[in-house]
């Protein structure tokens, strides 16, 4: 499980604002989502996707394991209720002007099991090798996974992460949907979600935090460019060539549930 220390958080909110990643996240996959849905995003993390899309009318709930990170996600949500940007969590899921967010923090098989909800996001996170069939048992409709193909080197900016281990390339992610039996359509987005940094100092220190091997280290080095902002002047890119995997629960197929191509589908 990722550990998001308090300087993690620091760090990755920083380039989620910098970038707009969350909602150009979100306009990639709201047109696979249909008014009146009842989402579930898992491992959400500090919850940036799941507030942009309670910001567009749906009802989230969101889980995460880690403690840290579910509190500041638990926080950002009171002050929104509070701005009046999105209301009270329902279960049942709607879509109005106002959305809502409800958090929970646990292991996420502790609330699995059962077609609770009508569709489950998973970006970048959870073991989709071992667990596929108690996600799709989970959902009403379909389940939309969010990844980027695994690298043999320099990959991304914190190189082989904890994470890597659950990527998949597409050829094994198709080979273990046609197993399952699943119908599923593959779509394709470029994301920009690189790092700020006020100097020099704290990017070695954020290489540091997250283990980064010194010829990874170096190689970023090469591709730090300066960004203008006073504030950060330091920007490492990030660019994130993702791959959205439509994949419907047992008993549903077609593709209803996908109003507009994002960049590139492709069905099954």
């Amino acid at each position: 499980m990722f550990k998001w220390s308090d300087k993690k958080i620091e760090w990755y909110e920083r380039a989620l604002k910098e970038s707009n990643f969350a909602a150009r996240l979100a306009d990639a996959l709201e047109p696979f989502l249909t008014p009146g849905e009842s989402v579930c995003e898992l491992g959400c993390g500090t919850g940036y996707l799941s507030l942009e899309l309670a910001r567009r009318g749906f009802s989230v709930m969101a889980v995460e394991a880690d403690k840290n990170a579910a509190s500041c996600l638990r926080a950002k949500v009171d002050q929104m209720k509070f701005q009046g940007q999105i209301g009270m969590y329902v279960d049942s899921g709607s879509k109005s002007p106002n959305g809502s967010v409800a958090v929970y923090q646990g292991d996420w098989k502790e609330i699995l099991g059962s077609p609770r909800w009508d569709t489950i996001i998973m970006c970048f996170a959870g073991d989709f090798r071992h667990e596929l069939p108690l996600y799709l048992k989970s959902c009403r409709g379909k389940l939309l996974l969010v990844t980027t193909e695994p690298k043999d080197d320099q990959e991304g900016i914190t190189g082989k992460s904890a994470g890597f281990r659950y990527r998949l390339k597409e050829s094994e992610t198709r080979k273990l949907l046609d197993e399952q039996g699943a119908a599923y359509t593959i779509t394709k987005a470029s994301l920009e979600l690189g790092q700020p940094f006020v100097d020099m100092e704290e990017a070695r220190e954020y290489h540091d935090a997250y283990s980064v091997p010194e010829e990874q280290y170096n190689h970023n080095l090469k591709k730090m460019v300066m960004s203008g902002n006073p504030f950060f002047p330091y920007y490492l890119p990030n660019h994130k060539e993702l791959k959205i995997y439509q994949i419907f629960a047992k008993g549903r197929s077609g593709i209803a549930g996908q109003r507009g191509n994002p960049d590139f589908a492709e069905q099954h």
